[in-house]
Parts: C-alpha cells; structure tokens; sequence
C-alpha cells in the first residue's frame, strides 16, 4: 500500500489493485480516468465572482473539454463584449477562473486563467 499525496492529503492506494502506466496509481486517485472522482477530491464549487486579472494561460483546448474537467458549462458573467465563455469557482477554497478573451480561444486555443498555478497542473496537466 502506498500513500499518495494531494493537496497535502495522503490518500492509501493498494499496489496489487491498478495496472501501472507509469502514472496508473496516480492518475487513478487524482481522477484522471474518473472525473467525477477528481472533481470530488478537488473540490471543485462553481462560484459567480468577477473581477480577476490572467495569471496564466491553458494551451490547446476548447471549451468543451474545460466544461467537462470542471464538470459545469461555461457562461459569461463579466465583460461579454469581450469574453465569449467563462468558468468562475473555487477549488478547496481557492477563487479561480477560465476565459477566453477577444475569441482567443477560436484564434489559438488559448484561454486565460486565474489562480494557484498548482491547481491549472492537476486539472489540465496536458495544458498549462
């Protein structure tokens, strides 16, 4: 049995139960495989805050794949002159958000985001 860490949590995992990919125990608890499981470990909450500024960026991705890691859709709560989706929650108490600003996500498939970097890397490992 090992202890994986998330968040500073230690979740047990038995060796014998998963085939190993070479992330197979760790991608199985974060939910990778499971995304309801990940979102439920996260603690993902949609929020309806505005006001945030870009801290970074998500490469290579639409909005159907973001709506369907985070587990809501999209919508446009601030500045729709400007920004065509948008994704406001918090993950474990952390304020964090998702936009796409002047159709950049049709131009690059670039959306901006604001938050713990640490959060963008376990839920959009592939893209932050």
């Amino acid at each position: 049995i090992y202890n994986v860490e998330i968040f500073g949590t230690y979740f047990p995992i038995d060796y014998n139960i998963f085939s190993c990919n070479g992330y197979g125990y760790r991608n199985y608890i974060l939910g990778i495989d499971d995304r309801r499981r990940r979102r439920l470990l996260l603690n993902i909450v949609k929020d309806e805050f505005t006001g945030t500024y870009k801290q970074g960026s998500l490469i290579d991705i639409n909005a159907t794949t973001i709506s369907n890691i985070l587990g809501f859709e999209g919508d446009c709560l601030d500045d729709c002159d400007k920004v065509t989706n948008s994704w406001q929650f918090t993950v474990n108490g952390e304020k964090c958000a998702i936009w796409d600003y002047k159709g950049s996500q049709n131009i690059a498939g670039i959306f901006s985001t604001y938050g713990p970097s640490n959060v963008f890397e376990e839920l959009f490992p592939a893209h932050y």
